[in-house]
């Protein structure tokens, strides 16, 4: 992984299965973290550009002045399905048995995790990658 303070990498299929295995924690951090980035590029188009770090902020702390509970709002659910629509991130619902999946599976958008608040410790995360 990274060697350096700061350093931006992401972490290929295989190193993300040994760091879900060795440190779970860390690994449910990590998803939490990289589906709400996700979700700021589709709530927040200008997040990857060169604005994207004051974009990435605002998204992980649009409320510097309030309580602590209250420093990361969940999206509301008009919201997420706008952005679910805008971004062609829809739910998948399988239509026939593929042996690993039944029909009538469903993989539902990581957009919706938007309704959620981000954990406390992927609010340090996320301040951390800023």
């Amino acid at each position: 992984m990274g060697s350096l303070p700061y350093e931006k990498y992401f972490p290929c299929a295989e190193e993300s299965e040994q760091l879900e295995k060795k440190e779970p924690a860390i690994y449910e951090t990590y998803r939490e973290l990289m589906y709400h980035l996700y979700i700021c590029l589709d709530l927040r188009p200008s997040c990857g550009t060169t604005n994207g770090l004051k974009t990435w902020v605002d998204y992980l702390f649009p409320i510097m002045g309030g309580p602590l509970k209250d420093l990361q709002v969940p999206v509301d659910d008009r919201r997420i399905a706008r952005a679910i629509k805008a971004s062609g991130n829809g739910d998948i619902v399988f239509d026939e048995d593929d042996g690993e999946h039944e029909k009538g599976d469903t993989f539902f958008s990581f957009d919706r995790q938007a309704g959620r608040s981000l954990s406390r410790r992927a609010l340090l995360a996320g301040y951390l990658s800023a």
